[in-house]
């Protein structure tokens, strides 16, 4: 890891921070992953309409299992690509189990 990644912070908006993106914001959205390829590619799909909706320069996509990119190689990607800042956006259909495991505990 260098110097340029142990800098940048995984933000899930802290009180002392202002909503909003920002212009060095990074976006990760990930979904769970599946071993049917047909299902992974649902979430590229999804992400090339983000991109091209929001014009956020930085966007990946990652699965929490089963396939890849993982989220540390999205992670290490929007750093690799100047991000000064990573939002991670869950994208699930409902609350379950990882919703309420991974991401909020």
């Amino acid at each position: 890891m260098n110097a340029h990644q142990r800098t940048v912070k995984i933000s899930a908006t802290s009180r002392n921070e202002q909503p909003g993106f920002r212009e060095h914001d990074g976006v990760i959205i990930v979904d769970h992953g599946s071993r049917r390829q047909e299902s992974n590619c649902m979430l590229d799909a999804f992400v090339d309409m983000y991109k091209k909706r929001t014009g956020h320069p930085i966007v990946e996509l990652a699965h929490m299992e089963l396939a890849q990119p993982t989220i540390k190689e999205a992670f290490d990607s929007c750093v690799n690509q100047g991000a000064a800042r990573v939002i991670i956006s869950p994208y699930f259909l409902s609350p379950g189990r990882h919703w309420k495991q991974v991401f909020f505990n």
